[in-house]
């Protein structure tokens, strides 16, 4: 169902663009930069997309802080307490799987004192894993995405928030019809 509202999503905008470029959100920006490269970039590139430096230089200051951390830590036993906050501070947990791992002993628990069950709880981490993984300025993947384009995060927030609303509206009829039938145990 989410696949599908995705879908409708996406061919709606491409095809209201498609018929008017002026009312994508980054007409102007799209134009500027345009300009910008044709005016400095040879030919033989025009075609190519320009990769931005200051992206690629935080990606890897920061993928080598962590590996710094990694090895120094074993042969700095003050610091080993310290390890994984500091990693934690570093790559910021993109993983479904990790954030899993380190929710669910906490989530869990609180959801059988509130008589939700398990797998309904399960459930609702995988809609909100999924959901904020478009919303959180925070998340890599996200940021690094957004600064390979010429869409700012407030106009990412701006243009994905209809989308947002629908799934929002799916994941609540879900968790509803969840709860209302008691899903699992199984």
């Amino acid at each position: 169902m989410m696949y599908i509202l995705l879908a409708i999503f996406l061919v709606r905008y491409a095809r209201k663009v498609e018929r008017n470029p002026e009312v994508s959100l980054v007409y102007k920006e799209d134009r500027q930069g345009r300009s910008r490269h044709e005016a400095s970039l040879p030919d033989a590139l025009l075609g190519g997309q320009a990769i931005p430096r200051r992206a690629i230089i935080w990606l890897f200051a920061c993928l080598g802080l962590i590996l710094a951390v990694l090895v120094v830590v074993p042969f700095l036993p003050a610091l080993s307490d310290f390890s994984l906050p500091l990693v934690g501070l570093l790559f910021f947990i993109g993983s479904g799987s990790a954030k899993a791992f380190l929710l669910m002993p906490i989530v869990l628990p609180l959801a059988d004192l509130v008589g939700v069950t398990r797998q309904v709880t399960v459930t609702a981490y995988c809609f909100g894993d999924g959901f904020t993984n478009l919303a959180y300025p925070t998340n890599p993947v996200l940021l690094i995405c957004l600064g390979l384009t010429i869409v700012s995060y407030p106009k990412w927030m701006k243009w994905t928030l209809p989308l947002w609303i629908g799934v929002l509206l799916v994941a609540l009829f879900f968790m509803g019809l969840g709860v209302a039938i008691r899903l699992g145990p199984f």
